[in-house]
């Protein structure tokens, strides 16, 4: 402190000779400014050379604005139309990703899916839908120690969250667990309902188109209209189906129901002829004899 004291006065000393060498034209005094430099250098010289700590802080701040700009650009670029609409930059960082965050970390028992409540249902459904309205999802990712957890993708927590306020409530492993799994497969089932209304509206078309164009190409013969018409109308003239008969008009063996009778037949001789016996001796087994014979194998 003293040294810097000491190097003030100097600096004072020397402006004020300069200024009253400018007022009074008097270039006597300019024999006593280097007078300064040398006070100067023996109070701030050093046998080592200092190490010079250049401002960082600036850097930091620009890299954490960086990654906060691209977290927002991201969540703006796939987010879906709908929701896209009816957001702007200003309002998503302000007003609705500091209460979806909020919304993310509800309580889920960390059992089958199967065994939740309906509310506890409709609660899992609701959070799956808010997560791909903006496009969130839990990823796993290794950690440092070897360890793997779920992490948000595009992490939110960047953009509000200030690194002084304590952490917010978490989700366990199990529960992340599950909602990444939800968030897959109700992705699965929306882009697969997508894309069969498309093809089924395609189709749809194609078939229509087609069968225009055979209608409008086949003649209209008006004698055999009428008469396919009388026919339908008349009951008279329709014919019994006949059944179906073989090269020896021998009705062939197209029923279903005989079909199956002759099947289970089959194979209750077949187990009459082949036998199969279950022998344990203590606990279980899953080996299977059956007597074979020498004939049979040659």
């Amino acid at each position: 402190m003293r040294v810097s004291s000491a190097l003030l006065d100097w600096l004072v000393f020397q402006n004020v000779a300069g200024q009253f060498i400018l007022q009074h034209q008097n270039y006597t005094m300019m024999s006593y400014l280097p007078f300064a430099s040398v006070a100067a250098h023996m109070l701030m010289a050093s046998p080592s050379n200092p190490y010079i700590h250049y401002p960082h802080k600036q850097h930091e701040v620009l890299q954490s604005t960086q990654r906060t700009q691209t977290v927002i650009d991201v969540l703006m670029n796939e987010m879906p139309p709908q929701t896209r609409n009816f957001v702007t930059r200003t309002s998503l960082v302000t007003e609705v990703l500091p209460l979806v965050v909020e919304t993310l970390t509800p309580t889920l028992r960390p059992v089958n899916v199967q065994l939740y409540s309906a509310k506890e249902k409709q609660l899992l459904s609701d959070l799956v839908d808010i997560m791909i309205s903006y496009n969130l999802s839990y990823q796993q990712e290794r950690t440092i120690e070897g360890s793997y957890e779920y992490v948000m993708q595009p992490n939110v927590d960047l953009v509000v969250r200030f690194p002084s306020l304590p952490q917010r409530r978490q989700l366990t492993y199990s529960a992340k667990q599950l909602v990444s799994r939800e968030v897959e497969m109700e992705r699965m089932r929306r882009s697969e309902k997508i894309l069969y209304k498309h093809s089924s509206s395609a189709t749809e078309s194609t078939s229509l188109s087609d069968h225009k164009s055979v209608d409008d190409d086949k003649p209209i013969n008006l004698e055999a209209s009428s008469t396919s018409d009388s026919i339908l109308l008349d009951p008279s003239k329709t014919r019994k189906r006949k059944a179906a008969v073989d090269f020896f008009t021998r009705l062939s063996g197209n029923n279903p129901k005989k079909k199956r009778e002759n099947s289970r037949a089959s194979r209750g001789s077949h187990a009459t002829r082949h036998p199969l016996w279950f022998r344990y001796n203590q606990g279980f087994s899953n080996a299977v004899r059956r007597p074979i014979r020498i004939q049979d194998l040659l």
